[in-house]
């Protein structure tokens, strides 16, 4: 998946394929497994197009918490697909709404063809500062010329605080919305 994300998709290829991640995440959640590095070379699309998530050797089971030896304010994945809770190394605060984060800056990647908050040598300072209280990313002109329903799922998605990140009710309504979508040509999302 690394080389599809150095130039923006059709947007008729996003939904589809994200829906799909969204289903390998939503199997993680049930499972209580964070992935906690999520990115494009953890990922790899399968010949028919879907997506498998890969490498899960920084996984953290949440309900068997000293099965991973996480040191509190350790920082675990690749940074530029970090969530804030992960700069600031609160490992209580890791769960599934970590990956939906890195999901988030997969999907903007894939929609604009740019990262929503790192830029070229930009310091590990810089970037958790953008990661962590910047919202610049809502400036993108392709994504505010996106239907509002899309920039919504992508403001949730990259919400700073994890209560805001979108729900298992809203991934099963973002399912509902693809299958509908595919159906009538037309995106369809009832978030």
């Amino acid at each position: 998946m690394t080389s599809m994300l150095r130039n923006a998709w059709a947007f008729s290829d996003v939904i589809p394929f994200f829906s799909q991640l969204c289903d390998g995440l939503e199997a993680l959640r049930r499972t209580h497994i964070v992935h906690r590095d999520l990115k494009p070379s953890n990922i790899r699309v399968r010949p028919t197009g879907g997506p498998v998530i890969l490498d899960f050797g920084l996984a953290r089971i949440l309900n068997l918490p000293d099965a991973t030896a996480t040191i509190e304010g350790a920082r675990i994945g690749t940074p530029i697909y970090f969530a804030p809770e992960q700069f600031r190394g609160t490992k209580r605060d890791i769960d599934h709404r970590t990956d939906l984060f890195a999901l988030g800056v997969l999907m903007f990647q894939a929609i604009t063809g740019t990262h929503p908050f790192f830029v070229e040598s930009m310091t590990m300072k810089a970037l958790e500062d953008a990661v962590c209280s910047s919202s610049d990313y809502q400036d993108n002109s392709i994504l505010k010329g996106l239907d509002a329903r899309i920039q919504l799922l992508m403001n949730r998605l990259l919400a700073k605080e994890r209560v805001n990140r979108i729900t298992k009710q809203d991934l099963t309504q973002l399912h509902l919305g693809v299958e509908s979508a595919k159906a009538n040509m037309g995106l369809v999302l009832a978030l």
